[in-house]
């Protein structure tokens, strides 16, 4: 089972989660708080103000 960088906790079933242009995954709510300070991904560093696709959201 995966986890979010951010907070640490496991994705559970249904989970509503956040996929960065970069592929990378985090919950809908961490992300967000994240982009609001950082405008890269917390794992590559991938810079999303760069990016011309929007983040999208998808079920687990």
């Amino acid at each position: 089972m995966q986890e979010c960088c951010i907070c640490l906790s496991a994705y559970d079933d249904g989970a509503e989660l956040r996929e960065l242009p970069c592929g990378h995954h985090f919950h809908c709510a961490c992300i967000d708080k994240w982009l609001h300070i950082n405008a890269t991904c917390p794992l590559c560093k991938y810079n999303i103000r760069k990016s011309s696709s929007s983040s999208g959201s998808e079920e687990v």
